[in-house]
């Protein structure tokens, strides 16, 4: 009986190992551009499709932090939370507390696909640098699904001037290959833009480059049907040879954009 009681155990405690739908994801995150003085404590809030984890261990700004993400498999939205530790008590790092950054980091990951995500806040003013690396530590580039061939370079140098008070939001920059979705960049303010950079399949395509804004009902589209001052997007036909990279300026003083192609 005590014989048939054990195997019954090990059954259990092998098919829960097995069939466990947990990954583990590694998380590292870190700060560039430290002022002597202000290298605080911080720790992460972690966030996954809105349920809050458990909180990271605590380090130093100027130190690589570290966050083993319990996930189950498949695509998931995750969104991380700095918080430092300022004037004795732990504050989220964000404009509204009087730090210099909003230090926020929202972004999908497919769990089966990432083992590890390396975050960079930037207190220089530069946006937040997002990269995911596969299980076995290599760069993941974004998918190219439909698109067969060779791929070029397609850098997008963005940023929103003429911004009014209070209407800083985060944006992004989604990019369409033939009305197909192909890539979404990290978010960023308006005001401090970016430069996102992608490979697309070289030939004769229709790209679609919006800016996407973030509001109390999520991200929409940056156009006047939107009610957003301007619109805030480029439609072209375009054959793709070589590498091209395109500055972008969004006026919203004067409700325009100014698109340059840099050869």
């Amino acid at each position: 009986m005590k014989l048939f009681i054990l195997l019954i155990a090990f059954s259990f405690c092998f098919a829960s190992s097995v069939y466990s739908k947990d990954k583990t994801v590694l998380v590292e995150w870190k700060f560039n551009g430290i002022a002597s003085g202000f290298d605080h404590l911080n720790r992460l809030k972690v966030f996954i499709d809105g349920i809050d984890q458990p909180i990271s261990e605590e380090v130093l700004q100027s130190n690589l932090g570290k966050y083993e993400l319990k996930i189950s498999k498949g695509i998931h939205k995750i969104q991380l939370i700095n918080e430092a530790f300022y004037n004795g008590k732990w504050q989220d790092h964000t404009f509204k507390n009087e730090f210099s950054m909003d230090a926020i980091c929202e972004f999908e990951l497919n769990a089966d696909e990432v083992g590890k995500v390396r975050v960079v806040f930037d207190l220089d003013g530069k946006p937040t640098l997002l990269t995911q690396f596969d299980k076995k530590g290599q760069l993941i580039q974004p998918k190219l699904i439909g698109f067969k061939g060779k791929h070029v370079p397609l850098i997008i140098d963005w940023k929103f001037i003429n911004i009014e008070s209070g209407y800083d939001h985060l944006s992004r920059i989604c990019i369409y290959v033939d009305d197909v979705k192909f890539a979404t960049s990290i978010e960023s303010l308006e005001s401090v833009g970016g430069v996102f950079e992608v490979m697309i399949p070289k030939g004769e395509h229709y790209i679609r480059i919006v800016s996407e804004c973030k509001g109390k009902s999520g991200w929409q589209e940056h156009t006047i049907v939107n009610d957003y001052s301007t619109d805030a997007l480029l439609d072209q036909k375009i054959k793709v040879l070589k590498a091209q990279k395109l500055k972008w300026i969004i006026d919203l003083n004067n409700e325009q954009t100014v698109i340059d192609w840099e050869k």
